[in-house]
């Protein structure tokens, strides 16, 4: 890795996270499917997944930049 430092995602504090990225993963996927099941597309519903899978990772991980030259 020739790069270390940590990426830097900043929290959105109009949303909530999870205790894990599969936590957050299962909660963004049953919104989702909701969506689908009831025939409604809202896009605030797919903008609530995909921050609260964010907002999980900016709070719960440290994040890298994976180096795709050397592999």
């Amino acid at each position: 890795m020739k790069d270390k430092r940590k990426v830097n995602l900043a929290e959105a504090n109009l949303w909530g996270s999870r205790d894990s990225i599969d936590e957050a993963y299962e909660y963004a996927n049953s919104i989702l499917a909701t969506e689908v099941q009831d025939g409604k597309m809202w896009s605030s519903n797919f903008v609530t997944a995909l921050m609260i899978v964010w907002n999980t990772l900016a709070t719960k991980y440290d994040i890298y930049p994976k180096d795709v030259d050397s592999e």
